[in-house]
């Protein structure tokens, strides 16, 4: 739904890059209840006759891992894109303000680690699956270290000045490390 919630990380937490914590407006948009399936990247390489060296013959349940630019064409194939930055931080809190969308603790087993079947454990309370724990996930946003200074207040997204550069990417960890909902991490947008 859309809404407004508070991005990024208060003063003492996190890297400086995920300060400072600011109010967010957000308009409402859509996003997929679990990762995207190494099954549902495969339909996608053969209907599409997409050129790739990513084909997966085993743990089908997991979710794929492609670079930026593959997750860009799946999108368009599902008639979607990927979320904005502040719309995966949004959507990973799900209406709570904490460390992580289960509290300012964890337990371990409260997410998944890389590679675990997709919605191995709980949702978050708005039923989204391994937002944190299971993989990264790609956002649409190309990485600005001091974005957060700047960024506009409603619907934020930086399409940067080059498109060939690093791109933002969120959740990740695991079991027993997992990401907090507001970390920023980026890769040069061919990584993978």
């Amino acid at each position: 739904p859309a809404g407004s919630f508070m991005m990024g990380n208060p003063d003492g937490v996190g890297s400086d890059n995920e300060r400072p914590q600011h109010k967010v407006e957000l308009s409402a948009f859509e996003m997929s209840k679990y990762l995207i399936t190494r099954e549902q990247w495969n339909a996608f390489v053969k209907a599409t006759g997409y050129r790739t060296t990513r084909l997966y013959s085993d743990n089908l349940n997991a979710p794929a891992r492609v670079c930026w630019v593959d997750a860009v064409q799946f999108c368009k194939w599902i008639g979607g894109t990927l979320p904005t930055e502040a719309q995966w931080e949004y959507a990973c809190r799900a209406g709570t303000t904490t460390k992580w969308y289960t509290g300012d603790t964890f337990t371990v087993g409260d997410f998944a680690n890389y590679g675990s079947p997709v919605g191995t454990c709980p949702p978050n309370p708005w039923g989204l699956y391994d937002m944190i724990g299971n993989g990264a996930e790609w956002c649409n946003d190309v990485y600005a270290s001091d974005y957060y200074k700047n960024s506009p207040k409603k619907d934020p997204y930086y399409s940067g000045t080059d498109w060939a550069t690093n791109h933002v990417y969120r959740g990740g960890g695991g079991n027993s490390s997992p990401r907090r909902a507001a970390d920023r991490t980026y890769e040069y947008y061919f990584n993978y």
